[in-house]
């Protein structure tokens, strides 16, 4: 699959700069669904405040079998909005996620359990609602991704549940 940002001015609360995006962005997606048949096509939240205009992009695309939410948790986690509220709002629609640790302030990219982010609470919620969708652990660094890797299945987390 291939992950495409939402790119959203998430400080722009303009209702027809929010009613065009979701629908230039729906007409996109449709095209590269059509162009690529058979390729998965992830839209990640990037720095939005919010699951909001995420939900209606995917809400508009639901009958599209290759399209789905990249659900970055760690920048769910920096929101205004808690990042369990991201798991609960789009939880229909996340088929892949990316997953890695920061000091809940700032993307940082660390490796799981070396920042504040709660992976037990991640994992319990979609243990608990039937969660499942590839991940993709975003670290800098192999250092990084074996510690992270070392600490998910030594402590459980999602997917070594």
């Amino acid at each position: 699959g291939v992950v495409f940002h939402t790119n959203l001015i998430a400080n722009f609360k303009d209702k027809s700069y929010l009613k065009n995006w979701v629908e230039t962005n729906v007409l996109f997606y449709k095209k590269i669904l059509q162009e690529y048949p058979g390729i998965y096509v992830f839209v990640e939240n990037m720095f939005d405040f919010e699951p909001d205009m995420l939900l209606e992009l995917a809400k508009s695309l639901k009958e599209e079998t290759y399209f789905g939410v990249c659900l970055d948790y760690a920048h769910a986690a920096i929101s205004k909005v808690p990042a369990k509220e991201w798991l609960q709002v789009l939880k229909p629609y996340i088929k892949h996620m990316h997953i890695n640790d920061n000091d809940l302030q700032n993307d940082l990219h660390k490796a799981l359990g070396k920042g504040k982010i709660d992976y037990k609470e991640f994992t319990n919620f979609l243990k608990d609602n039937h969660i499942e969708s590839s991940v993709l652990v975003e670290v800098s660094d192999l250092e990084e991704q074996a510690s992270s890797l070392s600490y998910m299945k030594a402590e459980g987390i999602y997917p070594f549940v």
